[in-house]
């Protein structure tokens, strides 16, 4: 008697280049579809509060005291006229400086429109100090 033996199948090996074409065309398209941003930054000073400047004459205190209003050097304004007392001020005084004081439950978006409002009005030096 005769035994056949059947052909034995060899196994397919799998192509990894189609995969790895795959991978490729997804990252130039993610590549190509994505944004990608600048974010904006505030460069601000942070100190202790412990040294004062050499120039207390240039120099103004901003508080936030909450979410709707401020102290500008001992006067209590809206939050809504920073903007317009700060361009008043930055007239007045194109070199003066501003120091920035937060109360802790001020949330960081005001602090932030704050920085912001502050750049926006011309007021090119400014920092924060903390308790």
């Amino acid at each position: 008697m005769q035994l056949v033996q059947a052909p034995t199948r060899r196994r397919k090996l799998i192509s990894l280049t189609p995969l790895i074409d795959v991978v490729f065309i997804l990252l130039l398209f993610f590549m190509l579809t994505s944004t990608f941003l600048q974010w904006r930054s505030v460069d601000i000073t942070n100190s202790s509060g412990e040294t004062a400047s050499a120039s207390t004459d240039r120099a103004i205190l901003l508080r936030i005291l909450d979410a709707t209003e401020v102290d500008i050097s001992g006067a209590r304004i809206p939050l809504a006229l920073l903007p317009s007392r700060l361009a008043e001020i930055h007239a007045r005084r194109p070199d003066i400086a501003v120091t920035v004081e937060a109360r802790d439950e001020v949330p960081l978006q005001v602090l932030i429109d704050v920085l912001d409002t502050l750049s926006a009005s011309g007021i090119a030096s400014y920092g924060m100090v903390t308790r």
